[in-house]
């Protein structure tokens, strides 16, 4: 079971949120309906993290992708993403920044809530 930090069923659930899984996978950022919608950051139980773009519990739109050891893939792992791939290599800056900051508006959320 998954547990998020925001008060809502997850179906409801808008809006900035933390959802944590089992395996140790998160997703901080932006909700719609339950799912990531808009910007935000997941981060996979191995140290994998995407920042940018989601649409429908996807990444999708732009976004970069960090690895474990701290790089970005040879080419860089950063432009326009479609169903989790990156499609469309170039700088997308302002897509990881919002996704940032919708990540950390997520936690400030969560910390009021507890």
């Amino acid at each position: 079971m998954s547990t998020k930090a925001n008060g809502l069923p997850m179906e409801r659930d808008t809006g900035y949120g933390l959802l944590t899984f089992p395996d140790g996978s998160k997703y901080e950022g932006v909700f719609e309906a339950g799912k990531y919608q808009g910007y935000g950051v997941y981060c996979s139980p191995d140290g994998i993290k995407y920042e940018g773009q989601f649409n429908g519990g996807h990444a999708r739109g732009k976004g970069l992708i960090t690895f474990a050891d701290g790089t970005h893939g040879c080419p860089r792992n950063e432009g326009k993403f479609d169903d989790n791939k990156c499609l469309e290599r170039c700088l997308v800056p302002e897509a990881i920044q919002k996704a940032r900051e919708a990540a950390s508006s997520a936690r400030k959320k969560a910390q009021r809530l507890l």
